[in-house]
């Protein structure tokens, strides 16, 4: 085949390789696993890793479960995996991995269906015996990651882990938002599951400033040191230290070669000028809020709703019985609240828990901004949800 010179696809690809301040765009894409050379150690590091090896390094054999607490954005997921791709694939250690994200298998049953990669529903006793089988099975060491891990709804699972011997050779890391998740489980499981526990705290400023000036040297041809500090700190302080944000809005800034500069003030010391300061803070925002809204669009019709009457009422017993009144569907009031526990997970509002005689209300504080507010509300009409809309 003759390859065109001129053709209209070889004329774009030119003109982005040229207008692009791109040198590696891969450092600035949040989806990209993370590399030895994009890596920020967080304190909790090194003594994850140490626990790691210890189990799966032949001569040793200790176990002890993860426990992995830590915000959205802290890095949580991202540094287990890259630990296990380093171990398995650069270190030669020997391992089966499996990971499961609890926000779409939240039981044991299903988590065990998922582990064995059956679509079947087949009967609990059943499936029971397959994983038990398919683990024991396994001749090496096995790691189980359990993203979302406090939304599991029983710890059946847990306690398979705490009595049977065959599973001696299997560790799980779970992975949680919130250090409650262990509160709630049962005292025969708390027990006899040892684990350890590892705190991802939120990046700081100074974090944010290192992983940023990372990524942009691998990333960009050139870039604004002075103006990297500015996204690094309105990422602590619009984001909530959320590093995606920050990454998104490096890349935004930079990817232009005509992107803004500092300029020397009447003392002759660099500075960012007002206006490019203000379009970070809006741009981090921006993003902040483009995270939220990408969550939003991907809810089932149940959770919208359940969102919806969440954000108008505040108060999650006002919310259950407006549902009740206006929604087509119906829920009972456990599994109502087990979904608004679900969704202040995905960090769509706060709750505050308070009593009001034997029943426990949680109130509610949105954190999608107003722009969001109103794409629930539209979301909610162009479905036609509510028995209102049907009028």
């Amino acid at each position: 085949m003759i390859k065109k010179e001129n053709s209209t696809l070889s004329k774009v690809t030119k003109i982005i390789s040229t207008d692009s301040n791109y040198k590696d765009c891969a450092a600035l894409d949040i989806l990209t696993p993370l590399r030895t050379e994009l890596l920020y150690e967080p304190e909790a590091f090194e003594p994850l890793a140490t626990n790691l090896v210890q189990f799966i390094d032949p001569n040793r054999g200790m176990r002890n479960h993860a426990l992995i607490i830590g915000s959205r954005g802290s890095g949580k997921t991202a540094i287990v995996d890259y630990l296990l791709t380093e171990l398995k694939d650069n270190h030669n250690f020997d391992f089966e991995r499996i990971y499961l994200n609890c926000r779409h298998l939240d039981n044991s049953y299903q988590i065990m269906r998922g582990i064995l990669g059956e679509t079947k529903k087949l009967p609990k006793y059943d499936i029971y015996g397959a994983f038990m089988k398919k683990l024991t099975q396994i001749k090496k060491k096995v790691i189980i990651v359990l993203d979302e891990v406090d939304l599991i709804t029983d710890d059946t699972i847990f306690y398979s882990f705490t009595r049977d011997q065959d599973l001696r050779h299997v560790l799980l890391i779970m992975i949680t938002k919130t250090p409650h998740f262990w509160d709630n489980l049962t005292a025969d499981v708390k027990s006899s599951l040892s684990k350890e526990e590892f705190f991802f705290d939120s990046y700081d400023y100074n974090g944010i400033r290192e992983i940023l000036t990372k990524r942009a040297k691998i990333g960009l041809k050139s870039f604004d040191s002075l103006i990297l500090l500015n996204i690094a700190l309105a990422t602590q302080n619009k984001a909530y230290g959320d590093i995606r944000v920050g990454i998104r809005v490096l890349d935004r800034i930079f990817r232009n070669p005509n992107y803004p500069q500092s300029q020397l003030n009447k003392q002759g010391r660099k500075e960012v000028p007002k206006k490019v300061m203000k379009e970070i803070e809006e741009m981090t925002e921006e993003e902040y809020f483009r995270l939220k809204e990408g969550v939003i669009r991907k809810l089932n019709e149940t959770h919208l709703l359940i969102l919806y009457f969440m954000l108008k009422t505040k108060r999650s017993n006002k919310a259950f019985k407006e549902f009740q009144k206006q929604a087509f569907t119906t829920v009972s009031k456990s599994n109502f609240l087990k979904q608004v526990n679900e969704l202040r997970h995905l960090d769509l509002f706060y709750t505050l828990h308070h009593r009001h005689g034997r029943s426990t209300i949680l109130d509610c504080t949105e954190t999608i901004g107003e722009k969001n507010v109103k794409l629930v509300e539209e979301l909610i009409k162009s479905k036609m949800l509510l028995k209102e809309d049907e009028n």
